[in-house]
């Protein structure tokens, strides 16, 4: 079954408004209560030890990793996130999203790298490094991640020698389809 089969198929066992709400929040409760253990594992970690780090008991790890305990406060999945060094993403969102993240997925998606350990990976894929004085070589300059006062810039030509006058630091790029991906200054 191709991608866009699965998916046509889940919009059609959610068209019913109570079975939609119902499979969300079943998803909810057992997604998390599963990400989290598998993510434990991952960092192999005990629930002591998690719990240790989040500042709460074992007991309250155990009711976060029992899909038959819906007790999450948003709270407790922020100090989870934390003690992971991850981000929680808990946002509204269209049916059609839910079903391209339930089709897609998979074990990278839900043990997520701690930021350092995502960071290492990123640099892994570095092709090039960027001093500013070679910026005028650049056509367009893309960030994808936050750089100082350039969150979300494209820089064109004309930007150029504002950026170089700028004195920006040597910076670590990946050239991603036709554009250069921000990764990280260069020490």
């Amino acid at each position: 079954m191709t991608a866009m089969e699965k998916k046509n198929k889940f919009l059609q066992e959610v068209r019913d408004y109570k079975y939609r709400h119902e499979y969300v929040s079943a998803n909810i409760v057992n997604g998390l209560a599963f990400q989290i253990g598998l993510m434990r594992d991952a960092q192999e970690w005990t629930q002591d030890e998690l719990a240790n780090r989040c500042g709460e008991t074992v007991e309250s790890i155990s009711r976060l990793e029992d899909p038959n305990d819906d007790g999450y406060t948003l709270k407790s999945l922020l100090q989870v996130a934390k003690a992971f060094d991850v981000a929680l993403l808990a946002r509204f969102a269209p049916f059609g999203e839910l079903a391209d993240w339930v089709i897609n997925l998979n074990d990278e998606k839900l043990t997520p790298l701690p930021y350092e350990n995502e960071q290492l990976n990123l640099f892994s894929q570095v092709e090039t490094i960027i001093d500013p004085d070679d910026i005028e070589l650049l056509d367009t300059w893309q960030f994808d991640l936050p750089v100082s006062s350039a969150i979300g810039t494209s820089w064109s030509p004309s930007s150029r020698k504002a950026a170089k006058d700028a004195s920006l630091p040597k910076i670590a790029t990946r050239r991603d389809a036709n554009n250069l991906s921000y990764l990280g200054k260069v020490a």
